[in-house]
Protein backbone atom coordinates (compact mmCIF):
# COMPACT_ATOMS: atom_id res chain seq x y z
CA UNK A 1 0.00 0.00 0.00
CA UNK A 2 1.50 3.73 -1.22
CA UNK A 3 2.05 6.13 1.57
CA UNK A 4 -0.24 8.18 0.07
CA UNK A 5 -3.13 5.70 0.71
CA UNK A 6 -1.96 5.01 4.51
CA UNK A 7 -2.17 8.89 4.97
CA UNK A 8 -5.20 8.94 3.66
CA UNK A 9 -7.11 6.04 5.49
CA UNK A 10 -5.68 7.33 9.00
CA UNK A 11 -7.25 11.07 8.15
CA UNK A 12 -10.60 9.40 7.65
CA UNK A 13 -10.14 7.16 10.52
CA UNK A 14 -9.57 10.28 12.71
CA UNK A 15 -12.40 12.02 11.26
CA UNK A 16 -14.67 9.08 11.72
CA UNK A 17 -13.38 9.19 15.22
CA UNK A 18 -13.99 13.14 16.18
CA UNK A 19 -17.61 12.20 14.45
CA UNK A 20 -18.12 9.29 17.68
CA UNK A 21 -16.34 10.94 20.30
CA UNK A 22 -18.71 14.40 19.41
CA UNK A 23 -21.54 12.33 19.22
CA UNK A 24 -20.93 10.43 22.82
CA UNK A 25 -19.77 14.01 24.05
CA UNK A 26 -22.97 16.19 23.06
CA UNK A 27 -25.81 13.48 23.06
CA UNK A 28 -25.05 13.63 26.71
CA UNK A 29 -25.66 17.16 27.04
CA UNK A 30 -28.86 18.02 25.13
CA UNK A 31 -31.69 16.99 26.79
CA UNK A 32 -35.46 17.20 26.42
CA UNK A 33 -37.33 19.99 28.29
CA UNK A 34 -40.96 19.86 27.28
CA UNK A 35 -43.33 18.49 24.11
CA UNK A 36 -46.32 20.23 23.54
CA UNK A 37 -48.52 17.99 21.14
CA UNK A 38 -51.00 20.32 18.83
CA UNK A 39 -52.52 20.34 15.39
CA UNK A 40 -50.75 22.36 12.45
CA UNK A 41 -52.26 26.02 12.49
CA UNK A 42 -53.62 27.06 9.20
CA UNK A 43 -51.69 30.35 9.33
CA UNK A 44 -48.77 28.65 8.75
CA UNK A 45 -49.73 28.21 5.36
CA UNK A 46 -49.67 31.68 4.53
CA UNK A 47 -46.59 33.09 6.21
CA UNK A 48 -44.62 29.75 4.94
CA UNK A 49 -45.36 29.73 1.07
CA UNK A 50 -44.50 26.48 -0.88
CA UNK A 51 -41.45 28.05 -3.03
CA UNK A 52 -40.11 25.92 -6.10
CA UNK A 53 -36.83 27.01 -7.36
CA UNK A 54 -34.76 25.63 -10.49
CA UNK A 55 -37.05 24.47 -13.00
CA UNK A 56 -37.54 24.18 -16.83
CA UNK A 57 -40.29 25.63 -18.34
CA UNK A 58 -40.33 24.63 -21.98
CA UNK A 59 -38.14 21.30 -22.40
CA UNK A 60 -38.38 18.27 -23.92
CA UNK A 61 -36.87 14.83 -24.85
CA UNK A 62 -35.31 13.88 -27.84
CA UNK A 63 -38.12 12.91 -29.81
CA UNK A 64 -41.32 14.18 -28.38
CA UNK A 65 -44.23 16.01 -29.42
CA UNK A 66 -44.01 20.05 -28.30
CA UNK A 67 -47.83 19.93 -27.98
CA UNK A 68 -49.58 23.14 -26.82
CA UNK A 69 -47.73 26.05 -24.80
CA UNK A 70 -50.93 27.45 -24.01
CA UNK A 71 -52.16 24.80 -22.74
CA UNK A 72 -49.01 23.40 -20.52
CA UNK A 73 -49.50 26.78 -18.97
CA UNK A 74 -52.90 26.02 -17.87
CA UNK A 75 -52.14 22.75 -16.63
CA UNK A 76 -49.31 24.57 -15.00
CA UNK A 77 -51.45 26.72 -13.03
CA UNK A 78 -53.74 24.13 -12.03
CA UNK A 79 -50.83 21.50 -10.89
CA UNK A 80 -49.51 24.38 -8.27
CA UNK A 81 -53.38 25.07 -6.66
CA UNK A 82 -53.43 21.22 -6.58
CA UNK A 83 -50.29 20.90 -4.80
CA UNK A 84 -50.61 24.11 -2.83
CA UNK A 85 -47.75 25.72 -4.29
CA UNK A 86 -47.37 29.71 -4.10
CA UNK A 87 -44.60 30.57 -6.07
CA UNK A 88 -42.68 29.21 -8.95
CA UNK A 89 -39.14 30.41 -10.12
CA UNK A 90 -39.81 29.68 -14.19
CA UNK A 91 -36.45 29.10 -15.12
CA UNK A 92 -35.28 28.68 -19.16
CA UNK A 93 -36.38 27.91 -21.93
CA UNK A 94 -39.09 30.14 -20.89
CA UNK A 95 -40.83 29.92 -24.18
CA UNK A 96 -40.99 28.08 -27.49
CA UNK A 97 -39.43 31.46 -28.91
CA UNK A 98 -36.30 30.77 -26.44
CA UNK A 99 -36.69 27.17 -26.95
CA UNK A 100 -36.15 27.44 -30.68
CA UNK A 101 -33.56 30.16 -30.20
CA UNK A 102 -31.48 27.77 -27.88
CA UNK A 103 -31.41 24.94 -30.27
CA UNK A 104 -30.43 27.53 -33.15
CA UNK A 105 -27.19 28.93 -30.93
CA UNK A 106 -26.58 26.32 -29.87
CA UNK A 107 -26.42 24.15 -32.26
CA UNK A 108 -25.77 25.14 -36.06
CA UNK A 109 -24.73 28.64 -35.44
CA UNK A 110 -23.38 28.43 -32.28
CA UNK A 111 -19.97 29.49 -33.68
CA UNK A 112 -21.45 32.64 -35.12
CA UNK A 113 -23.38 33.51 -31.84
CA UNK A 114 -19.37 33.49 -29.77
CA UNK A 115 -17.47 35.07 -32.73
CA UNK A 116 -18.13 38.23 -31.72
CA UNK A 117 -19.49 38.78 -35.26
CA UNK A 118 -23.36 38.37 -34.11
CA UNK A 119 -25.17 40.93 -31.48
CA UNK A 120 -25.89 38.51 -28.67
CA UNK A 121 -28.39 40.28 -26.95
CA UNK A 122 -30.17 40.82 -29.73
CA UNK A 123 -32.00 37.51 -29.30
CA UNK A 124 -32.88 38.17 -25.67
CA UNK A 125 -36.72 38.41 -26.58
CA UNK A 126 -37.42 40.58 -23.45
CA UNK A 127 -40.99 41.71 -24.20
CA UNK A 128 -41.54 37.48 -24.61
CA UNK A 129 -40.25 36.05 -21.72
CA UNK A 130 -42.21 38.85 -19.95
CA UNK A 131 -45.45 38.10 -21.47
CA UNK A 132 -44.52 34.18 -20.34
CA UNK A 133 -44.45 35.42 -16.91
CA UNK A 134 -47.39 37.70 -17.06
CA UNK A 135 -49.89 35.41 -18.50
CA UNK A 136 -49.17 32.63 -15.71
CA UNK A 137 -49.92 34.99 -12.86
CA UNK A 138 -52.91 36.60 -15.02
CA UNK A 139 -54.10 32.92 -14.61
CA UNK A 140 -52.94 32.70 -11.28
CA UNK A 141 -55.51 35.46 -10.26
CA UNK A 142 -53.08 36.35 -7.72
CA UNK A 143 -52.64 33.05 -5.74
CA UNK A 144 -49.51 31.89 -7.32
CA UNK A 145 -46.58 33.53 -8.00
CA UNK A 146 -44.50 33.27 -11.22
CA UNK A 147 -40.72 34.81 -11.75
CA UNK A 148 -37.62 34.68 -13.46
CA UNK A 149 -35.09 31.58 -12.98
CA UNK A 150 -32.53 29.96 -15.02
CA UNK A 151 -30.31 27.70 -13.90
CA UNK A 152 -26.48 29.25 -15.78
CA UNK A 153 -23.66 28.57 -15.57
CA UNK A 154 -24.02 25.41 -16.88
CA UNK A 155 -20.80 23.40 -17.54
CA UNK A 156 -18.47 21.38 -16.82
CA UNK A 157 -17.21 22.68 -13.01
CA UNK A 158 -21.03 22.38 -12.08
CA UNK A 159 -24.50 24.44 -12.78
CA UNK A 160 -26.31 27.40 -10.33
CA UNK A 161 -29.65 28.47 -10.59
CA UNK A 162 -30.56 32.08 -8.69
CA UNK A 163 -33.38 34.05 -6.29
CA UNK A 164 -33.84 37.32 -8.01
CA UNK A 165 -31.90 36.30 -11.43
CA UNK A 166 -30.77 39.22 -13.51
CA UNK A 167 -31.71 38.62 -17.29
CA UNK A 168 -28.47 40.00 -18.48
CA UNK A 169 -28.09 37.61 -21.79
CA UNK A 170 -29.87 35.26 -23.31
CA UNK A 171 -30.57 32.10 -20.83
CA UNK A 172 -28.10 29.62 -22.99
CA UNK A 173 -25.02 32.65 -22.89
CA UNK A 174 -23.16 30.45 -20.39
CA UNK A 175 -23.93 26.94 -21.46
CA UNK A 176 -21.25 24.48 -22.13
CA UNK A 177 -22.09 21.55 -20.28
CA UNK A 178 -20.72 19.03 -22.97
CA UNK A 179 -18.08 21.04 -24.90
CA UNK A 180 -14.38 21.89 -24.22
CA UNK A 181 -14.81 25.45 -23.21
CA UNK A 182 -11.18 26.99 -22.50
CA UNK A 183 -11.76 28.57 -19.37
CA UNK A 184 -8.03 29.53 -18.01
CA UNK A 185 -5.19 29.80 -19.74
CA UNK A 186 -3.62 26.07 -19.94
CA UNK A 187 -7.01 25.01 -19.58
CA UNK A 188 -6.13 21.40 -21.78
CA UNK A 189 -10.30 21.54 -22.63
CA UNK A 190 -10.16 23.42 -25.70
CA UNK A 191 -12.83 23.29 -29.18
CA UNK A 192 -11.94 26.03 -31.54
CA UNK A 193 -14.45 28.22 -33.34
CA UNK A 194 -14.40 27.40 -36.87
CA UNK A 195 -15.07 31.06 -37.75
CA UNK A 196 -12.54 32.99 -35.76
CA UNK A 197 -9.95 30.05 -35.63
CA UNK A 198 -9.55 30.38 -31.81
CA UNK A 199 -10.92 28.16 -28.61
CA UNK A 200 -14.13 28.93 -27.06
CA UNK A 201 -14.58 30.71 -24.27
CA UNK A 202 -16.95 31.20 -21.48
CA UNK A 203 -17.58 33.91 -18.96
CA UNK A 204 -16.58 32.13 -15.31
CA UNK A 205 -18.87 31.67 -12.43
CA UNK A 206 -16.16 34.82 -10.64
CA UNK A 207 -17.49 37.23 -13.42
CA UNK A 208 -20.71 35.70 -13.81
CA UNK A 209 -21.49 35.40 -9.64
CA UNK A 210 -20.14 39.24 -9.32
CA UNK A 211 -22.79 40.72 -11.82
CA UNK A 212 -25.53 38.70 -10.14
CA UNK A 213 -24.72 39.87 -6.96
CA UNK A 214 -24.04 43.53 -7.84
CA UNK A 215 -27.80 43.11 -9.30
CA UNK A 216 -28.87 41.64 -5.58
CA UNK A 217 -29.35 37.58 -6.43
CA UNK A 218 -28.28 34.88 -5.06
CA UNK A 219 -26.91 31.77 -6.43
CA UNK A 220 -27.63 28.42 -5.59
CA UNK A 221 -25.26 25.39 -6.39
CA UNK A 222 -27.62 22.92 -7.93
CA UNK A 223 -26.68 18.72 -7.42
CA UNK A 224 -23.51 19.16 -6.01
CA UNK A 225 -22.29 15.70 -6.42
CA UNK A 226 -23.94 14.39 -9.13
CA UNK A 227 -22.41 12.07 -11.52
CA UNK A 228 -23.09 9.08 -13.68
CA UNK A 229 -21.41 7.02 -16.22
CA UNK A 230 -22.98 6.19 -19.76
CA UNK A 231 -21.34 3.99 -22.44
CA UNK A 232 -18.34 3.95 -20.42
CA UNK A 233 -18.26 8.09 -20.45
CA UNK A 234 -18.03 9.92 -16.88
CA UNK A 235 -20.60 12.28 -16.90
CA UNK A 236 -20.48 15.62 -14.39
CA UNK A 237 -23.18 17.53 -12.60
CA UNK A 238 -20.82 17.83 -9.68
CA UNK A 239 -20.75 21.90 -8.47
CA UNK A 240 -17.25 21.24 -8.46
CA UNK A 241 -16.69 25.04 -7.52
CA UNK A 242 -18.92 25.25 -4.95
CA UNK A 243 -15.95 24.60 -1.85
CA UNK A 244 -14.04 26.92 -3.76
CA UNK A 245 -16.33 29.67 -3.54
CA UNK A 246 -16.77 28.93 0.34
CA UNK A 247 -13.07 29.63 1.27
CA UNK A 248 -12.62 32.62 -1.33
CA UNK A 249 -16.01 34.47 0.07
CA UNK A 250 -16.09 32.35 3.60
CA UNK A 251 -19.93 32.23 3.00
CA UNK A 252 -21.75 30.21 0.12
CA UNK A 253 -25.33 31.94 -1.40
CA UNK A 254 -26.69 28.13 -0.70
CA UNK A 255 -26.32 25.08 -1.27
CA UNK A 256 -28.97 22.70 -3.12
CA UNK A 257 -29.14 19.48 -0.23
CA UNK A 258 -32.76 18.42 -1.00
CA UNK A 259 -32.88 17.03 -4.92
CA UNK A 260 -33.14 13.90 -7.18
CA UNK A 261 -34.44 12.41 -4.18
CA UNK A 262 -36.02 13.41 -0.96
CA UNK A 263 -33.39 12.47 1.13
CA UNK A 264 -30.12 12.65 -0.90
CA UNK A 265 -27.49 11.77 1.89
CA UNK A 266 -24.65 12.55 0.10
CA UNK A 267 -25.34 16.41 -0.76
CA UNK A 268 -26.39 16.48 3.04
CA UNK A 269 -23.55 14.92 4.46
CA UNK A 270 -21.18 17.40 1.78
CA UNK A 271 -23.27 20.75 3.09
CA UNK A 272 -22.53 19.33 7.05
CA UNK A 273 -18.83 19.53 5.60
CA UNK A 274 -19.29 22.91 4.35
CA UNK A 275 -20.82 24.21 8.01
CA UNK A 276 -17.99 22.55 9.72
CA UNK A 277 -16.03 24.98 8.12
CA UNK A 278 -17.91 27.65 10.24
CA UNK A 279 -19.35 29.30 7.26
CA UNK A 280 -22.89 30.58 6.75
CA UNK A 281 -24.11 27.74 3.88
CA UNK A 282 -28.04 28.03 3.81
CA UNK A 283 -29.06 24.77 1.98
CA UNK A 284 -32.47 24.74 -0.60
CA UNK A 285 -34.26 22.18 -2.38
CA UNK A 286 -34.44 22.09 -5.74
CA UNK A 287 -37.39 20.36 -8.55
CA UNK A 288 -34.98 19.85 -11.44
CA UNK A 289 -38.04 19.27 -14.01
CA UNK A 290 -39.95 20.43 -16.73
CA UNK A 291 -42.89 22.62 -16.09
CA UNK A 292 -44.68 21.46 -18.95
CA UNK A 293 -45.32 18.34 -17.57
CA UNK A 294 -45.51 19.27 -14.07
CA UNK A 295 -48.60 17.32 -13.99
CA UNK A 296 -46.68 14.02 -14.00
CA UNK A 297 -44.71 15.10 -10.69
CA UNK A 298 -46.97 14.14 -7.06
CA UNK A 299 -46.52 15.61 -3.46
CA UNK A 300 -43.76 13.27 -2.67
CA UNK A 301 -41.16 14.34 -5.75
CA UNK A 302 -41.83 17.79 -5.81
CA UNK A 303 -39.58 18.95 -3.17
CA UNK A 304 -40.28 22.55 -1.87
CA UNK A 305 -38.35 25.66 -0.03
CA UNK A 306 -40.53 26.82 2.66
CA UNK A 307 -39.63 31.11 3.75
CA UNK A 308 -40.69 32.51 6.74
CA UNK A 309 -42.24 35.77 4.50
CA UNK A 310 -44.55 36.26 7.51
CA UNK A 311 -46.85 39.33 6.60
CA UNK A 312 -45.30 40.53 3.76
CA UNK A 313 -46.22 40.50 0.47
CA UNK A 314 -45.04 37.53 -1.21
CA UNK A 315 -42.85 39.17 -4.00
CA UNK A 316 -39.64 37.82 -6.08
CA UNK A 317 -37.68 40.31 -4.06
CA UNK A 318 -39.42 39.56 -0.79
CA UNK A 319 -38.68 35.49 -1.27
CA UNK A 320 -35.06 36.35 -2.27
CA UNK A 321 -34.39 38.18 1.15
CA UNK A 322 -35.72 35.73 3.06
CA UNK A 323 -33.73 33.09 1.10
CA UNK A 324 -30.28 35.47 1.28
CA UNK A 325 -31.30 35.06 5.17
CA UNK A 326 -31.95 31.62 5.61
CA UNK A 327 -35.04 31.51 7.27
CA UNK A 328 -35.78 28.79 5.19
CA UNK A 329 -37.10 25.20 5.70
CA UNK A 330 -37.12 22.47 3.07
CA UNK A 331 -39.85 19.62 2.54
CA UNK A 332 -42.15 17.50 0.30
CA UNK A 333 -44.83 18.63 2.84
CA UNK A 334 -44.13 18.32 6.37
CA UNK A 335 -43.78 21.63 8.46
CA UNK A 336 -40.40 22.42 10.40
CA UNK A 337 -39.55 25.70 11.86
CA UNK A 338 -36.31 25.64 14.65
CA UNK A 339 -34.98 28.37 16.68
CA UNK A 340 -32.25 28.95 19.17
CA UNK A 341 -32.57 31.03 22.39
CA UNK A 342 -35.11 32.42 19.75
CA UNK A 343 -32.93 33.12 17.24
CA UNK A 344 -34.41 31.69 13.78
CA UNK A 345 -32.75 29.60 11.24
CA UNK A 346 -29.82 31.19 8.84
CA UNK A 347 -29.06 33.50 12.46
CA UNK A 348 -26.16 33.40 14.74
CA UNK A 349 -26.12 32.81 18.40
CA UNK A 350 -23.31 33.61 20.22
CA UNK A 351 -22.14 30.95 22.36
CA UNK A 352 -19.46 29.09 24.76
CA UNK A 353 -18.45 26.05 26.64
CA UNK A 354 -20.19 27.28 29.93
CA UNK A 355 -23.34 27.97 28.25
CA UNK A 356 -26.30 26.42 27.38
CA UNK A 357 -29.18 27.19 24.92
CA UNK A 358 -32.82 26.34 24.65
CA UNK A 359 -33.42 24.75 20.88
CA UNK A 360 -37.18 25.40 20.19
CA UNK A 361 -38.45 22.94 17.27
CA UNK A 362 -42.60 23.58 15.66
CA UNK A 363 -42.94 20.29 13.33
CA UNK A 364 -46.08 18.62 11.77
CA UNK A 365 -46.29 15.92 9.55
CA UNK A 366 -47.23 16.40 6.13
CA UNK A 367 -51.25 16.42 5.89
CA UNK A 368 -52.56 12.52 5.43
CA UNK A 369 -49.28 11.28 7.10
CA UNK A 370 -47.75 10.92 10.38
CA UNK A 371 -43.93 11.79 11.71
CA UNK A 372 -40.95 9.31 12.14
CA UNK A 373 -37.93 9.41 13.21
CA UNK A 374 -37.31 13.43 14.13
CA UNK A 375 -33.68 13.93 14.54
CA UNK A 376 -30.89 17.01 16.25
CA UNK A 377 -27.80 17.46 14.44
CA UNK A 378 -24.73 19.06 15.05
CA UNK A 379 -21.37 19.66 14.19
CA UNK A 380 -19.79 16.73 11.58
CA UNK A 381 -23.36 16.24 10.69
CA UNK A 382 -23.66 13.86 13.97
CA UNK A 383 -26.96 13.05 15.25
CA UNK A 384 -26.96 14.78 19.21
CA UNK A 385 -30.62 13.31 19.69
CA UNK A 386 -33.83 11.62 18.00
CA UNK A 387 -37.69 11.63 19.20
CA UNK A 388 -39.64 9.04 18.13
CA UNK A 389 -43.55 8.74 17.84
CA UNK A 390 -44.53 12.67 17.81
CA UNK A 391 -47.88 13.17 16.89
CA UNK A 392 -46.73 16.84 15.55
CA UNK A 393 -46.49 20.34 18.15
CA UNK A 394 -43.33 21.85 19.72
CA UNK A 395 -40.40 19.87 21.26
CA UNK A 396 -37.85 22.09 23.22
CA UNK A 397 -34.86 20.79 24.26
CA UNK A 398 -31.19 22.44 25.92
CA UNK A 399 -28.23 21.98 23.94
CA UNK A 400 -24.61 22.73 25.41
CA UNK A 401 -22.46 25.40 23.96
CA UNK A 402 -19.13 25.08 22.73
CA UNK A 403 -16.22 27.50 22.50
CA UNK A 404 -15.60 26.26 19.02
CA UNK A 405 -18.18 27.26 15.96
CA UNK A 406 -21.04 24.42 15.73
CA UNK A 407 -24.64 24.64 14.29
CA UNK A 408 -28.01 22.94 14.77
CA UNK A 409 -29.41 21.37 12.13
CA UNK A 410 -33.12 19.53 12.81
CA UNK A 411 -34.71 16.28 10.32
CA UNK A 412 -37.98 15.27 10.80
CA UNK A 413 -38.91 12.07 8.85
CA UNK A 414 -41.89 10.54 7.74
CA UNK A 415 -43.69 7.78 10.08
CA UNK A 416 -41.79 4.37 8.49
CA UNK A 417 -38.95 6.48 7.08
CA UNK A 418 -35.52 4.88 7.65
CA UNK A 419 -33.13 7.22 6.87
CA UNK A 420 -30.09 4.66 8.55
CA UNK A 421 -31.04 1.42 6.65
CA UNK A 422 -33.26 2.59 3.53
CA UNK A 423 -32.14 6.36 2.91
CA UNK A 424 -32.67 6.01 -0.80
CA UNK A 425 -36.83 5.02 -0.10
CA UNK A 426 -37.58 7.86 2.45
CA UNK A 427 -40.96 9.43 1.51
CA UNK A 428 -41.51 12.35 3.49
CA UNK A 429 -38.82 14.86 4.81
CA UNK A 430 -38.16 18.20 5.95
CA UNK A 431 -35.00 19.92 6.33
CA UNK A 432 -34.86 22.98 8.76
CA UNK A 433 -31.50 25.62 7.98
CA UNK A 434 -28.92 26.15 10.51
CA UNK A 435 -28.65 27.82 13.32
CA UNK A 436 -25.57 29.15 13.88
CA UNK A 437 -23.70 28.87 17.45
CA UNK A 438 -20.28 31.34 16.88
CA UNK A 439 -17.96 32.02 19.71
CA UNK A 440 -18.03 35.63 20.49
CA UNK A 441 -16.41 37.56 17.34
CA UNK A 442 -16.08 34.59 15.90
CA UNK A 443 -17.15 34.53 11.55
CA UNK A 444 -14.84 32.42 8.68
CA UNK A 445 -12.59 34.86 7.47
CA UNK A 446 -12.56 35.01 3.24
CA UNK A 447 -9.54 33.64 1.62
CA UNK A 448 -6.57 35.89 0.67
CA UNK A 449 -3.61 35.79 -2.26
CA UNK A 450 -0.13 36.72 -2.04
CA UNK A 451 -0.07 37.44 -5.71
CA UNK A 452 3.51 37.85 -7.63
CA UNK A 453 3.36 38.76 -11.20
CA UNK A 454 6.41 37.98 -13.19
CA UNK A 455 6.85 40.99 -16.20
CA UNK A 456 9.34 39.45 -18.86
CA UNK A 457 11.22 41.87 -20.67
CA UNK A 458 9.86 41.20 -24.10
CA UNK A 459 6.16 41.11 -22.87
CA UNK A 460 3.59 42.76 -25.02
CA UNK A 461 2.29 44.73 -22.16
CA UNK A 462 5.31 46.83 -21.12
CA UNK A 463 4.24 50.32 -20.48
CA UNK A 464 0.48 49.45 -20.36
CA UNK A 465 -1.31 49.65 -16.94
CA UNK A 466 -2.17 46.93 -14.81
CA UNK A 467 -5.35 46.87 -11.95
CA UNK A 468 -6.00 44.49 -8.98
CA UNK A 469 -10.05 44.88 -8.78
CA UNK A 470 -12.42 42.98 -6.39
CA UNK A 471 -14.50 40.47 -8.46
CA UNK A 472 -16.92 43.29 -8.93
CA UNK A 473 -14.67 45.84 -10.42
CA UNK A 474 -13.60 48.57 -8.07
CA UNK A 475 -10.01 49.50 -8.08
CA UNK A 476 -7.64 47.92 -5.25
CA UNK A 477 -4.04 49.07 -6.74
CA UNK A 478 -2.79 50.19 -9.82
CA UNK A 479 0.56 50.30 -10.95
CA UNK A 480 2.55 51.19 -14.40
CA UNK A 481 3.81 47.74 -16.28
CA UNK A 482 7.68 47.44 -16.69
CA UNK A 483 9.72 44.21 -16.81
CA UNK A 484 10.28 42.67 -13.09
CA UNK A 485 8.08 41.40 -10.71
CA UNK A 486 4.31 43.02 -9.41
CA UNK A 487 3.60 42.13 -5.88
CA UNK A 488 0.31 42.36 -4.04
CA UNK A 489 -2.01 40.79 -0.84
CA UNK A 490 -5.21 40.84 -2.85
CA UNK A 491 -8.52 38.94 -1.52
CA UNK A 492 -8.75 35.73 -3.65
CA UNK A 493 -11.35 36.17 -5.59
CA UNK A 494 -9.60 39.38 -6.76
CA UNK A 495 -8.94 40.13 -10.82
CA UNK A 496 -6.09 41.58 -12.61
CA UNK A 497 -6.98 44.04 -16.07
CA UNK A 498 -4.28 44.46 -18.10
CA UNK A 499 -4.38 47.58 -20.55
CA UNK A 500 -2.44 49.43 -23.14
CA UNK A 501 -2.67 51.81 -25.81
CA UNK A 502 -3.35 49.80 -29.28
CA UNK A 503 -4.33 46.01 -27.32
CA UNK A 504 -7.20 44.77 -26.32
CA UNK A 505 -7.51 44.63 -22.79
CA UNK A 506 -7.62 41.44 -21.11
CA UNK A 507 -9.32 40.56 -17.70
CA UNK A 508 -8.80 37.36 -15.41
CA UNK A 509 -9.42 35.76 -12.10
CA UNK A 510 -6.32 35.02 -10.16
CA UNK A 511 -8.37 32.06 -8.73
CA UNK A 512 -9.06 30.86 -12.06
CA UNK A 513 -5.53 31.10 -13.01
CA UNK A 514 -4.00 29.56 -10.00
CA UNK A 515 -2.99 25.88 -11.17
CA UNK A 516 -2.99 24.37 -7.89
CA UNK A 517 -6.59 25.55 -7.69
CA UNK A 518 -7.13 24.23 -10.89
CA UNK A 519 -5.38 21.28 -10.21
CA UNK A 520 -8.07 20.60 -7.00
CA UNK A 521 -11.50 21.77 -9.81
CA UNK A 522 -10.55 18.89 -12.07
CA UNK A 523 -9.50 16.18 -9.62
CA UNK A 524 -13.75 16.11 -9.43
CA UNK A 525 -14.56 17.31 -13.29
CA UNK A 526 -12.38 14.84 -14.61
CA UNK A 527 -13.65 11.44 -12.40
CA UNK A 528 -9.95 11.49 -10.56
CA UNK A 529 -11.72 10.96 -7.03
CA UNK A 530 -13.23 7.83 -8.43
CA UNK A 531 -9.75 6.27 -8.32
CA UNK A 532 -9.29 7.24 -4.56
CA UNK A 533 -13.07 5.79 -3.78
CA UNK A 534 -13.62 3.27 -5.66
CA UNK A 535 -16.63 1.68 -4.37
CA UNK A 536 -19.41 4.81 -4.45
CA UNK A 537 -22.35 4.35 -6.52
CA UNK A 538 -23.07 7.08 -8.79
CA UNK A 539 -24.34 10.45 -7.60
CA UNK A 540 -22.23 10.18 -4.39
CA UNK A 541 -18.85 11.83 -3.92
CA UNK A 542 -17.44 11.70 -0.09
CA UNK A 543 -16.88 15.19 1.44
CA UNK A 544 -13.11 14.83 1.86
CA UNK A 545 -12.87 14.40 -1.77
CA UNK A 546 -13.80 18.50 -2.65
CA UNK A 547 -10.54 19.07 -0.86
CA UNK A 548 -11.30 22.61 1.37
CA UNK A 549 -8.19 22.71 2.99
CA UNK A 550 -5.88 21.86 0.12
CA UNK A 551 -7.92 24.98 -1.25
CA UNK A 552 -7.88 27.06 0.94
CA UNK A 553 -3.73 26.35 0.89
CA UNK A 554 -3.64 26.44 -2.83
CA UNK A 555 -5.48 30.28 -2.73
CA UNK A 556 -2.61 31.37 -0.63
CA UNK A 557 -0.37 32.09 -3.34
CA UNK A 558 -0.52 32.76 -7.23
CA UNK A 559 2.75 33.54 -9.51
CA UNK A 560 1.81 34.31 -12.98
CA UNK A 561 3.93 35.05 -15.83
CA UNK A 562 2.88 38.05 -17.81
CA UNK A 563 4.27 37.76 -21.59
Amino acid sequence: MSRCSVLKRLVILCYLWLCASSSIRASAQVRLLSEHSAERPSKLDRSWPAVIAHTHNWRFNEGESAGSFPDAEEELVRWCRKLAIRAVGVGSAWSPAVEANFQRFEGPDRDLYYSGRFDQKSVMNFAGVNAVLENLNAQSQGSILFYLDNETPKNRMGHVWWFGYLYDYPAWHDYSQDRPIKYYESDPSVEINSLTGQPHTRRNLFEIMAIQRKAGAIGIFAHPTRWWMSNDKFNTNIAAMSGLFLMVDGYLDGLAVMGDRVYNKSYQDLWFSYLDTGGKVPGFAETDFFLNKATEHTELDTFRNYPHIGKRPLTAQNIRDVARSGEVFLSNGGFLNVSVDGVPMGSVVRTASAMHHKLRIEVYPARDSRLGRIEIIGKHGTVLATKENFAGGVLEYEIPGDDKPDYVVVRAFGSGDDPVHDPDHVKYLAVSNPVYLWPQDFHLEPARTTCTLHVTADSKWNGGMLEFQTADGQLIKREAIRAGVISASVPANSRVVLSKAGLQSRMFYIAMENARVEKEISYLTDGDFRKDYPNISQGVVPPQAFHLQSLRQALQRFEYEIK
